[in-house]
């Protein structure tokens, strides 16, 4: 009989719960090279919800290049769909459907930002993960403005018949005048000759 009494609370109702993360690596990068962000969305719910949405929107810009996904998007357990909404030149464009594992290419024009959701039945403590690369271009930087340091912070959201649950997670990249850079591989290079034999 305490067994009978004890196990609805044990599985308890359904609940709605989201949590986001979000790193970039390296934190901190001359103009003209290439970081990776980490993105992902893990269902803290105690059971399945029906559509995870990563958004990362006002970060990338002609200066900040979107440099796609170099590992693909791979679905979460449990999502049968996925869909990508991208955001060119600040307008939201159509939503596209992408493949398991697919690397949507955006269209022409400037990428500003991107909606990812996956729907399906996508059970507790599952994550969606996405790499992104980011391009940091020589106009961010010059010698008179040699730094420039930009937060990118991502919105995600699950759904289930309980409702919707949100969180946010941020992360910043320092990007610098690559000179210095370059003048230390001008005075190196020479000493680090090899002679022949």
């Amino acid at each position: 009989a305490s067994d009978d009494a004890t196990a609805p609370y044990e599985i308890g109702p359904l609940t709605i719960g989201v949590l986001a993360g979000k790193t970039i690596t390296p934190a901190e990068l001359a103009a003209g090279g290439e970081a990776t962000a980490e993105l992902t969305a893990t269902n803290t719910s105690n059971g399945p919800v029906d559509s995870l949405t990563i958004s990362d929107l006002g970060f990338f810009d002609a200066d900040m290049v979107f440099g796609g996904f170099p590992s693909g998007i791979d679905y979460p357990a449990g999502a049968t769909a996925g869909t990508i909404t991208w955001y060119i030149d600040g307008v939201a464009q159509a939503p596209v459907p992408f493949a398991d594992s697919a690397s949507p290419a955006p269209p022409s024009g400037t990428v500003t930002g991107f909606v990812i959701e996956f729907t399906g039945e996508i059970p507790a403590n599952a994550a969606a993960t996405i790499d992104v690369a980011i391009d940091p271009s020589l106009s961010l930087v010059s010698t008179e403005a040699p730094t420039h340091q930009r937060t990118n912070t991502i919105d995600v959201t699950a759904t289930n018949d309980v409702g919707t649950a949100d969180d946010s997670a941020s992360a910043d990249i320092a990007v610098y005048f690559p000179q210095i850079d370059v003048a230390l591989d001008k005075r190196i290079s020479p000493r680090g000759a090899v002679e022949p034999g």
